[in-house]
């Protein structure tokens, strides 16, 4: 993707670094947006322009449209999270509770091999 694109070191960080900055920064608002348009509403939307997104970072043809792509990916995500976890929270509490699980395991996991390496 680097040669294709023709991105030097710091242009590839870029990549990584748009897509944080969009979600980082948003994310309360996402949460708040996903209040007034409905959790439902809120994921559809989210999910729709995720993926949309993601299918113009796929076909990017320079970075400035991998940029956009990225940035872009970052704002619906922003919205995508806080509409699934209320979701998870209207399913109940077993949901909540498997989650915690889930992401209990994935960390001491993800521990481990980084103690491993």
């Amino acid at each position: 993707m680097q040669r294709s694109l023709h991105l030097s070191d710091p242009g590839r960080q870029w990549v990584i670094t748009i897509y944080a900055l969009g979600y980082g920064g948003l994310l309360l608002v996402g949460g708040r947006l996903s209040d007034l348009v409905g959790r439902r509403r809120g994921l559809m939307i989210g999910l729709t322009g995720f993926g949309l997104a993601s299918a113009l970072g796929g076909a990017a043809v320079d970075p400035a449209m991998l940029f956009t792509a990225r940035a872009l990916q970052g704002v619906f995500g922003a919205l995508l999270t806080p509409s699934v976890l209320a979701s998870l929270g209207a399913a109940g509490f077993l949901c909540l509770a498997a989650l915690a699980v889930f992401l209990r395991t994935g960390r001491s996991g993800s521990a481990r091999q980084r103690a491993e390496v």
